[in-house]
């Protein structure tokens, strides 16, 4: 269970980049919450212009609500509030954003990451996929 932060203000906050391993540069966030025992945690994140995701997997289920700007996951432009919601294990088609795009992601289950593939891992729920 993710412990009780005092409320602030993200605009009060610089982005800073994510540099975990798997993830390409360009992806920018402000953590908003975190379990500090799992990793989950809720961010705001500003994809850059031109940034590109190869098809991927992670541990954690995630859930995606696109705030300003535009994403295509695979054929699909996901818009100013879109919602989807990727089940861990379940390999999201690659992703882009011309423009940029401005979302709140929760990586619900650990830490963010991605393992580049484009096969769901055993026992993957398909079906739970947006």
């Amino acid at each position: 269970m993710r412990k009780h932060i005092e409320p602030f203000v993200d605009r009060d906050v610089s982005f800073k980049r994510l540099e975990l391993k798997g993830i390409p540069s360009g992806y920018n966030y402000k953590m908003l919450s975190i379990d500090e025992d799992t990793g989950a945690c809720t961010m705001s994140v500003q994809w850059d212009a031109g940034y590109k995701q190869p098809p991927s997997v992670s541990y954690s289920d995630v859930e995606i609500f696109i705030m300003d700007g535009e994403m295509k996951v695979g054929d699909t432009v996901w818009k100013k509030g879109g919602y989807f919601f990727v089940p861990r294990g379940v390999s999201l088609p690659a992703f882009s954003t011309e423009k940029g795009c401005f979302a709140l992601v929760m990586y619900n289950d650990a830490e963010p990451h991605i393992i580049e593939s484009d096969e769901d891992m055993t026992d993957a729920d398909r079906g739970g996929l947006f």
